[in-house]
Order: structure tokens, then C-alpha cells, then sequence
């Protein structure tokens, strides 16, 4: 069994990550989003910034290397990502994570943002928490969405009272209700029938799918949506919108497209809702070439290095 420091295989993932952006990148792409000072801040401001960052060819190799190595070698559940057979209620397929890096690795990018999404996705399908892939450069900024939604108990409905059977499970179907409408236009408890044009409980549950957190789809949806926690120091419950309001990499769309049915009225209300866009961090930059320097590569912090050694798996 060979051992390596964690410090050098941090240090080497670092460098090859975050050199993929090159500091001759154009002066004004994150111009706009810099006047803004964290407020107001627009969707196209985020992503004319994101669109302005260059991409490195050799760097990405790099940084692609880095990570085969730590995933090929190091990955203690390499092997368990690759079985089909989960033990219920865990439902998960299998996943080789070295052949999707070598996939990228084989695709010609001239996005730095689509190839670092791309290797962020790949990380969360083996819904791992304890695996992550976050570069600063494109988790920056925080997206919110004002509804966020629960689902609704089935309903148990009978075929008749003599004999009091259930009709079959596919058809005591959840609903898919608004649980906060933070724009107090009071949707709360209204019917979510449509996103963005197609079924509004299947559209959370595509989103769910994407999510780190668990091999447990329901584990999965849950996060997707709204929970309740009480905070003890607050002395009350506090909302947490779940994941489907919340995210962190770049929203395909700038705007979130619901169909509503709400009680007592016939007719169904259309919200075509953006994102609230808040900075993750307070970041200091005015173009292109800061954001680069201030935020792609700021130090990550909070890494204690020096607190093990990285090993290699037994094959």
C-alpha cells in the first residue's frame, strides 16, 4: 500500500484546477456585474461574467489528471459506484467515474464554464456527500427562486364502500403544492401543475436526480424541496426552500415558468419568475482579469492539509 500526502494532492488538484482560467482573458465581461456590488444583481450579469472567462486547453488536462488520479487510486468506493445491485431502499446506476472523466477529457471545449459544469456533474452522479467538485469561478453566486413547494400526502381513494379496496398506487398520485411564495402574492397551498411547460412534480424529481446527497431517491426529493427546521438560538422555524429553489452553478434559463391551480378559482395562473442572484462570499473585483484573480483563484481556506495522509485504495 502506497501512501501520499493529502497536502500534495490538494496542492496539485488546486493549481490544475484553477489555472484553467488564464489571466489574458477580455477587461469587461464581469464589468457589470462588479457595478453592481452584490445588489440587483440580473441573471445576464452572472452570465456574461461566466461566458467572458477564457479556456485552457492544457490547463483543463491538468486538472483532469488530478482528478482521475484521486478518483482511480484513491476513491475508496470506486468499486461500490460500479455495482447495480443496491440493497433497497438505496437506488442508484451504477457509475464509472473515471471512464465519464476520460469522456470529457475527450471532448473539445471552448467553454471554461460548460467544461467545469461538466466535471461537476459527473462528481455529484455518484450521489456521494462526501465527493464534491466546486470551482469557485462558477459557484460564486447563490440562485433563488421566491416559490418553493411540497408535495402532498397520497391520497388513499376507494372503489366503492362495500368492499373498500384501494384503487391501484399509480393512481393515488402526489400533488405538488406552493409551501412559501416569498413575493407575498400568496400562492401558498395553490397546485404547481406545470414547470417550464411540463409536469411540475416530474420536473422536481429531474432535479432531484442530479443531487449529491444520498443513493436514496426519496432522500433526494426531499432536499429538492422545502423542509422546516427549528433553530433553537432563534426560538422558531425556520424555511429552508430546498434545492430546486436553490442553486449554485448557472440556471439553464433565466426565469422559472409555473402554471398554478389554486382553490376556488377555475382558472389557472401563470408566474414566470428570476432569480434572486446573492454573492456567496463578499468578492472585491471591477473586470475579467480581477474576478479571475480575486475569486477563481482565491485560496480555498478552511483546508487542514496537514490533518492526514491520503492513501491508496487496496485493488
Amino acid at each position: 500500500m502506497v501512501s501520499l500526502s493529502i497536502k500534495t494532492l490538494i496542492l496539485s488538484l488546486s493549481v490544475a484546477s484553477l489555472a484553467t482560467t488564464s489571466l489574458a482573458a477580455p477587461s469587461n465581461g464581469c464589468s457589470d456585474l462588479a457595478a453592481k456590488q452584490g445588489v440587483n444583481i440580473t441573471y445576464a450579469d452572472v452570465a456574461q461574467c461566466y461566458a467572458s472567462i477564457p479556456f485552457n486547453k492544457e490547463a483543463a488536462r491538468a486538472t483532469l489528471d488530478s482528478l482521475t488520479t484521486i478518483f482511480d487510486e484513491y476513491y475508496v468506493s470506486r468499486d461500490t459506484e460500479l455495482s447495480p445491485r443496491l440493497a433497497k431502499p438505496f437506488q442508484s446506476d451504477p457509475v464509472d467515474i473515471v471512464a465519464k472523466l476520460k469522456k470529457i477529457g475527450r471532448t473539445r471545449y471552448t467553454s471554461d464554464r460548460q467544461f467545469h459544469t461538466d466535471v461537476y456533474e459527473a462528481v455529484e452522479s455518484l450521489h456521494d456527500g462526501h465527493a464534491a467538485y466546486a470551482p469557485y469561478c462558477y459557484v460564486a453566486y447563490m440562485f433563488v427562486q421566491p416559490i418553493s413547494m411540497q408535495p402532498t400526502a397520497p391520497q388513499i381513494t376507494y372503489l366503492n364502500h362495500r368492499n373498500s379496496r384501494p384503487l391501484p398506487s399509480h393512481e393515488n398520485k402526489q400533488e405538488l403544492k406552493v409551501y412559501k411564495d416569498n413575493k407575498g402574492r400568496k400562492y401558498e397551498d395553490c397546485t404547481v401543475t406545470k414547470i417550464d411547460g411540463k409536469n411540475g412534480m416530474a420536473q422536481v424529481k429531474k432535479r432531484a436526480s442530479f443531487l449529491m446527497n444520498s443513493k436514496d431517491p426519496n432522500v433526494r426529493l426531499n432536499e429538492a424541496l422545502a423542509s422546516m427546521a427549528y433553530k433553537p438560538d432563534a426560538g422558531d422555524f425556520v424555511v429552508y426552500p430546498g434545492q430546486f429553489a436553490v442553486r449554485n452553478l448557472l440556471p439553464e434559463r433565466a426565469t422559472v415558468r409555473y402554471e398554478l391551480q389554486c382553490e376556488g378559482s377555475k382558472k389557472k395562473v401563470v408566474v414566470e419568475d428570476e432569480w434572486a442572484i446573492n454573492p456567496q462570499m463578499p468578492w472585491q473585483f471591477t473586470d475579467t482579469e480581477s474576478y479571475i484573480k480575486n475569486v477563481c483563484l482565491a485560496p480555498s481556506g478552511g483546508t487542514d492539509a496537514s490533518a492526514g495522509s491520503l492513501r491508496k485504495r487496496d485493488l
